[in-house]
Formats: C-alpha cells, structure tokens, sequence
C-alpha cells in the first residue's frame, strides 16, 4: 500500500527539484547554465539601460560662451575707441564664407580620416591607452570632435572623469557635413 502524502507538498517539491539530483561538493558552487545565461542577460540589459538614461539625461548645449566670445568696441562720435570688452579678438564668419580648399588644409593639418572615421575613434584611444600604460608617453587619442568638446564644454584636466564626458558628449554631438 502506498504512502499517503499530501499533493501540494510533493508538486511544490517536484518543481523545485526538477527532476534533478542536487549538486554537492565543490559542484554547488559553480552556476548552471541557466543562472549564468539570466544574470549575463540582467547585467546586459542593466548597462544598456545605464547608457540610454545617461543618453537622455546629458544636455549638449549648443554653444559654450566662452568659444563664441568676441571682443566688443565702443567708439565716440568721431571714431576714436571709447572702451574694449572681452579678452578674444577674433570675428565669427559662416563656414561657407571659408574656401574649400582651406577646410580641407585645416582637416588634413589636424586629422586625415576626418571625414571617414566617427566623432569616436577607438583604436586611436586603445592605441593612446596601451602608450600610457606602458609609459610610451600620454597621449590622447582625440578626433577634432572630441577636441572641440574638450576645448568648448570642458576643462583640460587629464582625468579619466573628463575623457569619460568628453566621449559621451562626443557621441551624441551631430557630426558636421562633407
């Protein structure tokens, strides 16, 4: 004659064994499949989650003060300079109003591959990397978009905060035409 056992109590059991012998020893402290597919995939949609809030909070402005400033002059009625703000002299002109040929010279001065490679270029920054830690010397491994970044939104510390803010910022900033 059968055992009388309790129904709940042996379905419970049946779905937390799974029909599976327990692990025991050294065995039961290495992962299953199964934990190791979900909590690869938990960390995965985790980071992907981090970069697309940190995409959505990030404010790019649109132009920083202090890389549009431009020297101001007042002049008494008979043309003599009454008094000068500002510490940059330098006139903004529209980038059509410079001669191709001068955009080009700049660009090929400051980076070649300017037109073919993103505002991020990561085997320039692994390359700047692996020269610093090997103490090659520092380098930044910076295209002109990270540059202008760096020169009009941010400061010029060497930290590996302000690299970080440099690439987001970098990525998200809209590239210039052809």
């Amino acid at each position: 004659m059968p055992r009388p056992t309790s129904a709940p109590v042996s379905r419970l059991r049946r779905l937390l064994r799974s029909g599976r012998p327990r692990r025991a020893g050294w065995r039961r402290l290495i992962p299953t499949r199964r934990f190791a597919l979900f909590s690869t995939l938990t960390v995965l949609l985790g980071c992907a989650g981090f970069l697309g809030l940190g995409l959505l909070l990030v404010k790019v402005p649109d132009a920083h003060a202090a890389a549009t400033a431009q020297r101001n002059t007042w002049l008494y009625r008979d043309g003599t300079v009454l008094a000068q703000t500002g510490e940059t002299n330098r006139q903004s002109v529209a980038l059509d109003q410079v001669s191709p040929e001068a955009q080009h010279a700049v660009l090929a001065a400051e980076d070649r591959s300017f037109y073919r490679e993103g505002a991020v270029n990561p085997s320039a920054l692994l390359r700047a990397g692996w020269n610093t830690l090997t103490g090659q010397g520092t380098q930044g491994g910076s295209t002109i978009t990270q540059q202008y970044v760096k020169n009009a939104y941010l400061t010029h510390q060497q930290t590996v905060s302000r690299k970080a803010r440099e690439l987001s910022r970098s990525a998200i900033s809209p590239r210039p035409p052809r």
